[in-house]
């Protein structure tokens, strides 16, 4: 059942189906996390991310669809963690810089000014791809 709700996930389809099948679901895997969060179930979501980063289970995937369900204030907290912040700032360092611009902190200690040129087109194609997955997720289908 997790396996279909995280295919209904992907293809943003069925959620109140994916309400049941992620219910039962008894693993802690961080892509529950997400189908929760985009089925509008917020269970303890702050508490179970910090966990995941704790224990390493983190990825692009997880940290870039927390930013594309608007947990923006959440990802900066994973990414400011006094245990595991900086090593995932700096494994995921394209990501850090567009969760610090989508948090608005451009100004704070010139942010614009602070990125690696080499990473400046990389960073704008990940804040493109995730404002283009928001208005695909805020669209469901249901079939």
């Amino acid at each position: 059942m997790y396996n279909l709700a995280l295919m209904y996930y992907s293809q943003n389809r069925n959620k109140e189906q994916v309400k049941q099948y992620i219910g039962g679901y008894k693993g802690n895997d961080i892509g529950k996390i997400l189908i929760e969060i985009w089925a509008g179930v917020f269970n303890s979501v702050e508490e179970r991310a910090v966990a995941a980063c704790s224990e390493k289970r983190e990825s692009t995937w997880f940290i870039k669809h927390l930013l594309i369900h608007h947990q923006k204030s959440l990802v900066d907290k994973l990414f400011h963690h006094l245990e595991f912040g900086k090593r995932i700032q700096e494994q995921y360092t394209v990501l850090y810089y567009a969760s610090q611009i989508l948090n608005g902190k451009e100004k704070e200690n010139n942010l614009r000014l602070r990125i690696p040129p080499e990473l400046e087109t990389t960073i704008e194609d990940v804040l493109q791809n995730i404002k283009d997955e928001q208005e695909r997720y805020s669209k469901i289908v249901n079939i």
